[in-house]
C-alpha cells in the first residue's frame, strides 16, 4: 500500500541502503522545524472490538526536539474516533533503531485505520517493519516487580485524582492495561499502558509527560523567548499573547513584568481601546497570562476551577494573579496602569486558542465594554494538575472544568462573541482583526 503526505515541507522516500528487518526502509527529511509525515489506512472490520498494538521500528539523525514518532487513529464517517501516538517517548538526537508501540480497543463503528509517522523536527528519520498485532486481555502479564509497582501505583493515582475516573470500568480497563505492559522490566515499559489509561478517561485533555520533557520545562529558566507582541493599530492597542510552559518564579516574573511592561508602554500613546490576540495561546500555566494582562483586566475575581466537590476562584490584585488564598505570580514591581481598565476590549480567539489560553478569554467574559472576535477555541477549557511519579515523569490530570466569573460552565469549546465568517482574501489580511477594530471604533471611547 502506498504511503502519502500528511502535513507540509517535508520529504520523504523509500531507502533501499537502510532497513531493520528486510531490505527497504521509509525515510524522512524535515529541513525546518514544522509538523510533516506519512501515512496509510487499512478496513477496519477485522479489527474492531480487538485491543491491539501498533508496532514500528525507527532510527534517527540529529533529530531536534518536537513530536516524533508513531500516531495511529480511527475514522468513522468522516470523522475521528480515536487517536493515540508515542511522543511520550520521544525520538531525538540520532540513534540505532529503536522500537515503538502505540495501543487502542477499536471501536465498532470505526471503518478506517489510519496510521503512519510524524516529524515535527528537523533531521532525518527512518521507519521499518510495521506490525498490527491483536492482544490478548487473558494471558497473565509478566512483569519485573519494579515495573508493576510503577504501573500499580500511577493507575491509582489516576483513580483518585482524575475528573472522569468514576466514569471508567476500572476492573475491564486493568486487564487490558496489564496486557499492554505485559512484558515490561522497567517503569518506562509501561507508559504505553499509562497513556492508555489517560485516553480512557475521554476527557480530552489528561496526558502523560516523559522525563525528558519533564526536565526540559522545569530547567528552562530563560527569559527571552516568550514571543509576546504589541504595538499600535491607529488609534488602539494591539497585544499577542503566546502560551506559556513552567512554573519557575523567575520565568513566570519575566513574563509578566514583559507582558505588563508593554502594557504600560503603549498606554502612553493613549489608546481608545484594546485588541488582545489569544489566536496563538495554546496554553500551559494560565497565571502568568492573567498577571500579565490584569492591567486590562482589573482587579477581582475572573473566574472559577469547578470540581466534583469544590469551587476554586482564580483572579488577579495589584498586578499579581492567583487562585483561592495563593498569589501563584507577580511582577517585581507595580506599575500605575489605571487607564487600561476602563478602556473597551476585543479579545480574538480561535481553533489554536486553548487550555490556559481559553482560561485567559473565559477571564474576560462578564469585564464591561469587552467583545471576542474569531472562531471557537480549541475545547480544552478545563483545569489539569500535574503529579509526579517515581523517575521523574508526570501524570498531568484533569480535576476541574473552568467557569468564567458570572458561573457559566464550559469545559469544551468557548464560542466568540462575533464569529469572523469572511476568509482572508491574502495570507496578509486579518478579517477577525478587521472586525475587531470596527467594533471598537464604534465604541463612545474610540469616537472622536
Amino acid at each position: 500500500m502506498d504511503w502519502a503526505t500528511v502535513g507540509k515541507n517535508g520529504l520523504f522516500a523509500i531507502d533501499k541502503t537502510r532497513s531493520h528487518g528486510g531490505t527497504q526502509s521509509l525515510r524522512i527529511d524535515r529541513p525546518t522545524k514544522e509538523f510533516t509525515g506519512v501515512g496509510q489506512g487499512v478496513d477496519a472490520t477485522a479489527w474492531r472490538g480487538k485491543l491491539v498494538v501498533l508496532r514500528g521500528w525507527f532510527q534517527t539523525d540529529n533529530i531536534g526536539t518536537g513530536p516524533a514518532g508513531l500516531w495511529f487513529r480511527g475514522d468513522e464517517k468522516k470523522r475521528q474516533n480515536f487517536f493515540v501516538n508515542s511522543y511520550a517517548q520521544p525520538l531525538t538526537d540520532s540513534t540505532g533503531w529503536v522500537k515503538r508501540e502505540v495501543f487502542a480497543r477499536i471501536p465498532e463503528g470505526t471503518e478506517r485505520l489510519v496510521f503512519g509517522v510524524a516529524l515535527s523536527a528537523s533531521g532525518t528519520l527512518w521507519a521499518d517493519d510495521f506490525e498490527l498485532v491483536e492482544l490478548d486481555v487473558h494471558a497473565p502479564p509478566i512483569l519485573s516487580p519494579e515495573a508493576k509497582s510503577y504501573l500499580d501505583r500511577a493507575i491509582a493515582l489516576i483513580q483518585s485524582n482524575a475528573l472522569n475516573a468514576p466514569r471508567v470500568p476500572w476492573e475491564e480497563l486493568n486487564a487490558s492495561l496489564y496486557a499492554i505492559a505485559a512484558k515490561a522490566n522497567a517503569p518506562a515499559d509501561t507508559y504505553p499502558a499509562i497513556s492508555f489509561a489517560l485516553n480512557a478517561l475521554d476527557d480530552h485533555h489528561s496526558h502523560f509527560v516523559a522525563p525528558a520533557r519533564a526536565r526540559e520545562v522545569a530547567e528552562n529558566l530563560r527569559t527571552d523567548d516568550f514571543d509576546q507582541q504589541s504595538r499600535s493599530i491607529g488609534d488602539k492597542a494591539y497585544i499577542r499573547v503566546p502560551a506559556y510552559v513552567g512554573n519557575a518564579p523567575s520565568r513566570m516574573t519575566a513574563f509578566v513584568d514583559e507582558m505588563q511592561g508593554r502594557i504600560a508602554e503603549l498606554e502612553k500613546s493613549s489608546p481608545c481601546g484594546w485588541i488582545v490576540d489569544l489566536r496563538g495561546d495554546g496554553g500551559g500555566n494560565m497565571y502568568p497570562m492573567v498577571a500579565g494582562l490584569s492591567p486590562i483586566l482589573g482587579n477581582g475575581t475572573l473566574g472559577y476551577l469547578v470540581g466534583p466537590s469544590s469551587r476554586s476562584p482564580w483572579w488577579t490584585l495589584d498586578g499579581a494573579a492567583g487562585s483561592r488564598d495563593t498569589i501563584d505570580v507577580r511582577p517585581s514591581h507595580v506599575r500605575s496602569t489605571k487607564r487600561a481598565v476602563r478602556m473597551p476590549v476585543a479579545v480574538l480567539t480561535g481553533p489554536q486558542t486553548g487550555s490556559s489560553g481559553e482560561a485567559v478569554a473565559i477571564s474576560f467574559i462578564g469585564r464591561p465594554e469587552t467583545r471576542s472576535f474569531g472562531k471557537p477555541t480549541s475545547g480544552y477549557s478545563t483545569a489539569n494538575q500535574s503529579i509526579p511519579l517515581s523517575d521523574g515523569a508526570q501524570l498531568v490530570l484533569t480535576r476541574a472544568v473552568m467557569a468564567d466569573r458570572n458561573g457559566r460552565q464550559y469545559g469544551g469549546p468557548i464560542a466568540p462573541d462575533e464569529p469572523t465568517t469572511n476568509p482572508p482574501v491574502s495570507s496578509a489580511d486579518d478579517a477577525t482583526l478587521a472586525d475587531a477594530d470596527r467594533w471598537l471604533s464604534s465604541q463612545p471611547a474610540c469616537r472622536h
